[in-house]
């Protein structure tokens, strides 16, 4: 599940109960260019073959058995799709005899566009990443409709060895790039640059993002919205960020001033009057902190009232003439 503020800015991007991140996406929110680059280094026959690429297999068989060179594979997205969605092991010539028949299958009970679009949704991007939207996000920071075409080139080379080429390691960021880089010169083949000094941006290295950089912002604000079901998919709240990370440095700040009196934990509520949204909700001073029970959400927790309760009992003694 992924979970958005009211200007798009990603607060937290949570496992899904297999402990993958994943987060589905439509076709039409992906990126042209990835699906460009997708399909150049995967599969360019996609929108003309029947699940089997029947040219590809015979490059393939002549290069790798008649020529006795480097094994070239054959498989086309639709059957990447099947060994992915039917979770068939290809080791075997069974296993690809079925893979093929599962390809045919999906070929003629689906269209092309959804077979790319699961295709997306189903990949593997290294280690516990699975789907374009959330290897985007954690990669990148960024939706997979905004990628650029440098970013887009790194993504579409990891599925086809997401052991070894996923960035999540120093050594797996370099074999993604020389692979990234070989994308990129039979990109510019397919697709020309029209802007100066396209070309050369194309080929500067990338920054990635790891897993332990992703947002976890506002966690008791979402572990609410978690109760109440919302725990699938992706989901824009009203929270607004600024004003979430002003309201963090104000209780931080008010806490360090009143540290002497004892003041070691707060939180807050701020609600938009005219609409009763939620603009910010911090539930503790440190939601990491077990000194202060952080993960405790001060919002909901039950409370003594204290004097809250003294004007309404004073006002129904006035009212019943006891005072």
């Amino acid at each position: 599940s992924a979970y958005f503020a009211a200007g798009g800015e990603l607060l937290s991007l949570r496992l899904a109960a297999d402990q993958r991140y994943r987060l589905r996406l439509p076709l039409a929110d992906i990126a042209p260019a990835l699906q460009q680059a997708t399909m150049l280094y995967e599969d360019r026959q996609f929108y003309h073959h029947f699940g089997v690429d029947i040219s590809a297999v015979g490059r393939a068989f002549w290069q790798s058995v008649v020529k006795g060179g480097r094994r070239q594979g054959a498989s086309t997205i639709s059957m990447q799709l099947a060994r992915l969605r039917f979770e068939i092991n290809t080791s075997s010539l069974s296993g690809k005899l079925q893979q093929l028949a599962y390809a045919l299958y999906l070929e003629r009970h689906f269209s092309k566009h959804e077979i790319l679009e699961a295709y997306f949704n189903y990949a593997p991007y290294g280690g516990n990443i699975e789907g374009v939207a959330a290897a985007s996000l954690i990669y990148f920071g960024k939706e997979a409709q905004r990628l650029t075409v440098a970013e887009a080139l790194a993504l579409s080379v990891i599925p086809q060895n997401p052991n070894q080429r996923s960035p999540l390691s120093t050594k797996g960021e370099q074999q993604l790039e020389l692979a990234r880089q070989r994308l990129a010169a039979l990109w510019l083949q397919y697709y020309p640059a029209t802007e100066p000094g396209e070309a050369q941006r194309l080929s500067l290295p990338l920054k990635f993002y790891q897993r332990a950089d992703l947002a976890y912002n506002a966690p008791h604000f979402i572990n609410q919205l978690q109760a109440q079901g919302q725990t699938e998919g992706r989901f824009y709240t009203s929270l607004q960020h600024n004003v979430q990370q002003r309201m963090q440095r104000g209780v931080t700040a008010y806490l360090r001033r009143n540290a002497d009196k004892g003041f070691n934990n707060a939180s807050v509520l701020l609600v938009k009057r005219s609409t009763m949204q939620v603009q910010a909700w911090i539930g503790s001073a440190d939601f990491y902190n077990a000194a202060i029970s952080g993960q405790v959400d001060g919002v909901t927790a039950l409370r003594s009232p204290g004097s809250a309760l003294k004007p309404f009992v004073y006002a129904l003694a006035l009212q019943q003439g006891v005072v």
